[in-house]
């Protein structure tokens, strides 16, 4: 998923996965690795994360969105709470 504001970044993003081992500078190195990237001028942080375990590989699967996605839309789903409350 892009957010449409960077759907110029597609064909870059696609890339992420096969070059994260030689892009960007490492801002968080643990259970996850998160690096930042920049790209026509603009950082990103990028996330890459662990495999989960076999119980939560099946979750993932067929019961709930991966944590990618989540990632994704609870940030714009809390900002948009927030601004309806108001």
């Amino acid at each position: 998923m892009i957010n449409p504001k960077y759907e110029y970044l597609r064909e870059y993003v696609e890339r992420i996965p096969k070059d994260f081992e030689t892009i960007g500078t490492v801002i968080h190195s643990g259970r996850n690795l998160i690096k930042m990237i920049t790209v026509d001028g603009l950082d990103i942080n990028v996330k890459r994360y662990t495999i989960p375990p076999l119980i939560n590989r099946i979750a993932y699967a067929f019961f709930r969105p991966s944590k990618g996605k989540r990632a994704f839309v609870y940030p714009e789903t809390t900002y948009l709470q927030v601004l309806e409350r108001h």
